[in-house]
């Protein structure tokens, strides 16, 4: 239950995040929720930024800024490559030709992070029987 409730408060907050349209007043909204520098966060606005895109460019790409704000303060390349992708797939439905090459570079620094990260695991697990 607890969960489900965490899963509707972040929907909620999400939902004002893709509201808020300058930089300056979304950064002071997300350091006023820490709840949502998780990359589970940046996993969902991803997620609603693919199916925002369709409908409101303006607050898909609200999101995928904020994605890469909270992926930044966590630090987390993973989370960086995929805020990086939902920007360039905001750009990519508004048909930006100059950043189609944008697009392509954060799809290369997603599968960079997700295979470092498949490679650090695959590392620790390597060391776990001795």
């Amino acid at each position: 239950m607890t969960s489900q409730v965490a899963a509707t408060s972040h929907d909620e907050l999400l939902d004002v995040l893709a509201g808020i349209r300058q930089a300056r007043a979304r950064a002071t909204f997300l350091r006023r929720h820490p709840q949502l520098w998780d990359p589970s966060v940046v996993a969902m606005i991803y997620a609603r930024v693919v199916r925002l895109a369709r409908t409101d460019l303006d607050r898909a790409d609200g999101l995928a800024r904020a994605a890469l704000w909270i992926a930044e303060k966590l630090g987390d390349e993973a989370c960086r490559a995929q805020s990086l992708r939902a920007i360039g797939h905001v750009h990519h439905t508004r048909g930006d030709v100059e950043n189609r090459v944008a697009q392509s570079l954060c799809r290369v620094q997603c599968r960079v992070a997700m295979h470092a990260r498949t490679a650090a695991a695959a590392h620790a697990g390597i060391f776990d029987d001795f």
